[in-house]
């Protein structure tokens, strides 16, 4: 898996880690933490995960003279690495071997929710709801079987962590409210006392952690979308102006056919009377967390019921895979070992789409921007600006140049979409002006693939 996940890097020279705009914000906000003006104590940003592993790069930068750059790409790839040994983990404890050994390969490779998700940027969500999330889940399913004082310690910890790294934490609280229910009546049902205590012993604490961030916390990013989302609800007004998915499109578009496909013949082969009972708690918890997803992916209560959408596919992507590794445990007899091979042929054959995008040059730095970036470093330093295909603030990460809204020395002009906010199909997309040419000549092309990339330079700057 660590020679999949790292091979494109390596075999193409990345020098940014996706096709995403949000790496390049992130680059940013590290480089505003370095600043005087910064406030050392309270980083009033987006989420804490940004603020901590920001100065992580910045101090290992400092000290080893290593780019910023390189070391927070090389932090993005390495990251899918602790989630495969995560989610690995996460189900070959809560499952079986079976199940640990294909869910990192498959939501990884075969289901599209993750692998979109890291190609967009949004590395902290990853952190968040695919090492963090599978992490919490894990310790409150063994405190609630064992019930002993250092798990306890253990989950109160992971619940500070995943209540607080990420703006996925809104999740939390409604996912422990719906399990928690759940949870006891399951237990009240089993007459299980002892599980039933430590369920509600567990239950306060983590409603209480996820209550007093909420108030306290000095990141306003959270805060405004709860507030948001609770007043939209509260009114029955929704608010997102974006088209939720439907239940084709999430198979289709997030989870992947495939999955969708083995859960089925999974479920039709399991024997229900068989499965364990931490399976059947951690699916009772992904079970309600997909609940609290699914209402914020299929209606406009929230921001973007599609970026909603991909954490649900990647919570059920979870819950499925614990199925299918139950059921291949419990093959036996005559046809068990085609079943098995039929298992492993369809996740490698489903894992085809994924990994030959995966192998392609997915980057959203081209050949060809990369020779207009060595380009602009031989100028002296000026002002740049982009056509509306151009991500300035990914150029600006690797050229000497600054921004300029009018009046550029030099102007850049894409013929293809740089990054999603840059594509007139996404609504984030803002027309650029174009500036006036009468000013400004041709004076290079640079091409790679189907991107043409055309350099103009101010003509006294050319005189000169």
């Amino acid at each position: 898996m660590a020679a999949i996940i790292l091979a494109p890097p390596i075999i193409y020279g990345y020098i940014y880690p996706n096709i995403g705009d949000d790496t390049a914000e992130h680059l940013k906000a590290f480089e505003e933490m370095d600043k005087e003006i910064f406030p050392s104590d309270v980083y009033p940003g987006i989420y804490s995960g940004q603020l901590h592993i920001g100065r992580a790069v910045n101090f290992i930068s400092e000290v080893t003279d290593l780019d910023r750059n390189a070391l927070f790409l090389w932090f993005n790839f390495v990251v899918l690495i602790v989630v495969a040994i995560t989610t690995m983990g996460f189900a070959w404890r809560l499952a079986n071997k079976w199940a640990g050994l294909i869910t990192p390969f498959v939501l990884l490779f075969v289901s599209y929710s993750v692998i979109s998700l890291f190609e967009h940027g949004v590395i902290f969500s990853v952190i968040n709801m695919y090492i963090l999330l599978p992490v919490f889940v894990l310790f409150l399913i063994t405190w609630i079987e064992s019930g002993k004082l250092w798990q306890l310690g253990a989950l109160l910890v992971a619940t500070a962590l995943v209540s607080t790294f990420h703006t996925t934490s809104v999740y939390i609280l409604p996912m422990t409210l719906v399990s928690s229910t759940v949870l006891i009546a399951y237990f009240l049902k089993k007459k299980k006392t002892a599980e039933l205590k430590r369920t509600v012993i567990s239950i306060l604490p983590i409603i209480a952690i996820n209550v007093l961030w909420f108030i306290y916390s000095p990141y306003f990013r959270t805060e405004e979308m709860i507030r948001q989302t609770a007043n939209s609800i509260v009114t029955a007004s929704p608010f997102s102006t974006i088209k939720p998915p439907t239940i084709i499109d999430l198979i289709m578009t997030y989870i992947s056919p495939t999955v969708t496909m083995l859960f089925c013949l999974a479920m039709a082969k399991i024997r229900r009377g068989e499965i364990p009972e931490r399976t059947k708690l951690a699916l009772i918890i992904l079970g309600s967390l997909s609940l609290v997803l699914a209402f914020g992916s299929f209606t406009r209560f929230t921001y973007d019921p599609t970026r909603i959408a991909f954490d649900l596919a990647g919570i059920l992507v979870l819950a499925m895979c614990l199925i299918i590794g139950i059921t291949i445990e419990q093959l036996r007899g005559k046809g068990c070992k085609l079943f098995r091979v039929v298992f492993a042929s369809c996740i490698l054959l489903g894992a085809m789409p994924v990994l030959l995008l995966w192998f392609n040059y997915s980057n959203a730095v081209k050949p060809a921007d990369i020779m207009a970036m060595d380009y602009l470093n031989t100028k002296s330093n000026s002002t740049f600006a982009g056509s509306s295909y151009v991500a300035e603030h990914l150029y600006e990460r690797y050229i000497k140049q600054t921004q300029a809204a009018e009046n550029p020395d030099y102007y850049i002009e894409r013929n293809e979409p740089m990054t999603p906010r840059a594509d007139p199909k996404n609504y984030w997309f803002v027309e650029k002006p174009m500036p006036n040419l009468d000013n400004l000549v041709h004076t290079k092309t640079f091409l790679s693939g189907s991107v043409t990339i055309k350099i103009y330079e101010r003509i006294q700057e050319v005189q000169n």
